[in-house]
């Protein structure tokens, strides 16, 4: 399908008989696909012609991802916000991204605002955007809480298989306060050690004076 583009251009010439004469034209394109272009001469005594030409433009999408993190310091237990930004600055649409979300040990994730998804220990796993169009911004928000002071990390992983890109932005945010008790399982928990057993003959520790 082609897409007929028609404008006004200010160029007004008297033209002698010569062989003709050339004007340099710069249009923009904004849809993919064969676009038309139609030229129109007109002048005195009803004299007219005119001409088209096709151009076919190949559209393609073109993602970018963004983190913004909370402004610091903050204290230890504060809800928090975090967004991811994915922008497509192309001219076509960008179907099924996938987008998963990480954090550093001592942040976790408590609520999520923006799309389908799965909270789990120390990351977000959100199900794929099925299409981002031409020129469209997805925003994503994410509610997160320290449990310990320090330098946390929150990063973002974007993957299109469509496009054959791969995308990741983070951010560093620094926490203060005391630090409350883990509920983060980084594995199973210690065993306890047995005590050691004591022979019969043995003799008594001293007890001091």
């Amino acid at each position: 399908r082609a897409t007929l583009f028609t404008a006004a251009t200010p160029f007004r010439s008297n033209l002698k008989p010569t062989p003709g004469r050339g004007f340099g034209l710069e249009w923009s394109l904004p849809t993919g696909g064969d676009n038309r272009l139609k030229y129109v001469a007109t002048a005195a005594d009803e004299l007219s012609a005119s001409t088209t030409s096709t151009t076919r433009v190949e559209a393609l999408a073109d993602l970018k991802i963004e983190v913004r993190d909370p402004q610091g310091p903050i204290p230890v237990g504060q809800q928090s916000e975090f967004e991811v930004v994915i922008r497509n600055r192309g001219s076509a649409a960008a179907e099924n991204v996938d987008l998963l979300v990480f954090f550093s040990e001592g942040l976790e994730a408590t609520s999520v605002e923006g799309g389908p998804h799965e909270i789990a220990t120390g990351q977000v796993v959100f199900e794929p955007i099925a299409k981002i169009g031409a020129s469209e911004t997805v925003v994503l928000r994410i509610h997160a809480q320290a449990d310990r002071a320090g330098h946390h990390v929150f990063r973002a992983e974007l993957l299109c298989e469509s496009l054959g890109i791969k995308l990741a932005a983070e951010e560093a945010t620094f926490f203060f306060g005391d630090s409350a008790p883990s509920t983060r399982a980084d594995g199973p928990p210690a065993e306890p050690q047995p005590t050691p057993a004591v022979s019969v003959g043995d003799e008594p520790p001293p007890v001091p004076e």
